[in-house]
């Protein structure tokens, strides 16, 4: 919407790159392993800024996370609390800093010692706040909480996550479409 009429804007290709570098302390008990985790990250903005809708805001944001992970018997869980510093980007995109919480409750199914492979299924809730912004749709910020099942695939040091969320709840600053239904798919590798 913009000043009251519907508009359609569309744009494709990369997002912004996030780099992180977690720094965890890791425990390996007879029956269970935890960890927990301090991961400070940094978004640079490789993302394009030349379409009506941007893929990318032009902005270096900064971010810092909290986690803790355990895995006993077959049950997982994971939670993670984050924040966001949002900067400046360009077209007058200043969207408004972030927290959240992120949890995963799940089942580690299977898992061969030999191949270092297996798979984890899970139920993913998240939790996010952001303050009132501004990006080329118009205002943003505002509390959403989603949930949905997660399968995480594994091979040596190869991880893919899968993810479908549902809104469970959602409160909005201003008039802002909402985000509905939510498809993520992620590919991570240690080095």
């Amino acid at each position: 919407m913009r000043d009251g009429v519907p508009i359609r804007q569309a744009d494709s290709g990369w997002g912004d790159l996030i780099l992180g570098m977690p720094l965890k302390y890791y425990r390996n008990l007879e029956n269970s392993t935890w960890n927990v985790a301090f991961t400070p990250s940094i978004r640079v903005p490789i993302g394009s800024t030349t379409a009506d809708f941007p893929v990318g805001d032009g902005s270096t944001d900064f971010n810092v996370s909290f986690s803790h992970s355990r895995e006993a018997a077959g049950l997982y869980q994971y939670y993670d609390v984050f924040y966001w510093v949002n900067t400046r980007g360009k077209k007058g995109i200043a969207e408004g800093d972030e927290v959240g919480l992120d949890v995963d409750l799940g089942v580690h199914p299977y898992h061969n010692n030999l191949t270092n492979t297996g798979a984890f299924v899970m139920l993913a809730v998240a939790a996010r706040h952001k303050d009132r912004g501004v990006d080329t749709a118009g205002t943003t910020g505002g509390t959403r909480i989603s949930t949905g099942p997660v399968l995480v695939l594994y091979r040596h040091n190869v991880m893919l996550r899968a993810e479908f969320k549902v809104p469970v709840y959602e409160k909005v600053n201003g008039t802002q479409v909402s985000y509905g239904s939510e498809v993520n798919v992620g590919l991570g590798v240690v080095f």
